[in-house]
């Protein structure tokens, strides 16, 4: 299989409303794919695949150093049969320091509510 030509075309936006921050992105992406034979190399099919993702994101800081974020993603992936990826990720964060941030996180699939994530997660930056 061979990707011979791709496209992709996207979005993004940002409001700010005082300590709340809206934004999100949109993606449109497109792939053209050939079968070859892998002997002879010779064209035995050519295809056109599509997806789109999108997300939106709402971040608000409570006081500083404490900030609210709430996400909403979506993903049509190129196989047709293959349903959308769809997710809610909901965190709190505390800025300890410029470089130092402490977050707890909560990540769950909805379309298998019994697939999700509840983290910590301590993130250094340099």
């Amino acid at each position: 299989m061979r990707d011979e030509h791709y496209g992709r075309i996207g979005a993004y936006a940002s409001l700010y409303f005082g300590d709340l921050n809206l934004f999100g992105v949109a993606l449109h992406g497109t792939d053209k794919l050939d079968l070859r034979d892998p002997d002879t190399l010779s064209e035995l099919n050519t295809t056109t695949r599509t997806y789109d993702a999108w997300f939106a994101q709402a971040d608000y800081v409570i006081v500083p150093p404490f900030q609210l974020s709430l996400r909403y993603e979506n993903l049509r992936v190129a196989d047709p049969l293959t349903p959308s990826i769809r997710t809610l990720n909901a965190n709190a964060s505390f800025l300890i320091r410029a470089n130092i941030k402490a977050m707890i996180e909560y990540n769950r699939d909805l379309r298998e509510s019994q697939n999700y994530t509840l983290a910590t997660v301590l993130r250094f930056a340099y």
